[in-house]
């Protein structure tokens, strides 16, 4: 059954931990991020940026070393109706809602790669009944394949290599809590992938940034049991 989704929460927070005091601007306008480079640029390093980044689109750019990035997000969701094998709509009885409280962290390991670890817990309920739990982990590496020069139109390449781990629950269910137990896919997933993204400078504050990504996954076997993420009955 395929399951057609409203989103209606959205949060996403960077946080980069290195202090952007005034004596450490001069070494912050050194580095190769892409986006600091130009506002240091652009105010002769009297005003360093907070940006909040994006919830799925990846970057174009690594993290540059020695740098460790936390992005915290909420991702809601309502499911209101299913899909049938001829794709005809059907309207759930009791909406289910889905809460995924995401963190992604990042640390800069060299010039050209850093390291990235994602971490969810997901929040399931539907008529009257709720459930917590873990989701599948992801971790992977960056690799800098192209940095953009300043006022080039060629965007910034980072190839993206990635691993999913099936942490998440996903088998030997309860029939009686309505698949609000499931918190995961039961796969091991390899993800290979590009990032880029390109910087525009209109004037002084007014910054436009493009991003666009492609990726790639290919999803292991599944041994199931009992009830599960895809169906199943009784052992």
């Amino acid at each position: 059954m395929f399951q057609p989704c409203i989103p209606y929460l959205f949060l996403s927070v960077l946080l980069v931990l290195k202090g952007f005091s005034n004596s450490s601007i001069e070494h912050c306008c050194q580095s190769h991020s892409e986006s600091t480079e130009i506002f240091c640029q652009a105010d002769k390093g009297s005003y360093v940026p907070w940006f909040t980044g994006l919830l799925f689109t990846p970057s174009g750019l690594t993290t540059p070393k020695g740098q460790v990035k936390l992005q915290p997000a909420v991702f809601g969701r309502k499911d209101f109706a299913s899909y049938d094998e001829r794709w005809h709509s059907h309207k759930l009885i009791s909406p289910f809602y889905r809460i995924d409280q995401i963190l992604r962290s990042a640390v800069g390991l060299s010039s050209f790669m850093s390291m990235n670890l994602t971490i969810t817990v997901k929040y399931n309920a539907t008529d009257s009944i709720s459930k917590w739990g873990l989701g599948d982990i992801f971790w992977g590496f960056n690799f800098q394949l192209y940095a953009s020069e300043k006022d080039s139109y060629i965007p910034s390449i980072m190839l993206i290599l990635s691993e999913r781990f099936p942490s998440g629950k996903y088998q030997h269910l309860n029939p009686a809590n309505k698949r609000t137990d499931v918190f995961g896919d039961g796969s091991y997933d390899s993800i290979i992938g590009l990032g880029a993204s390109s910087l525009f400078h209109f004037r002084k504050h007014h910054f436009l940034e493009l991003r666009t990504g492609l990726l790639y996954q290919i999803p292991t076997h599944v041994q199931v049991k009992g009830f599960n993420r895809y169906g199943g009955g009784e052992d």
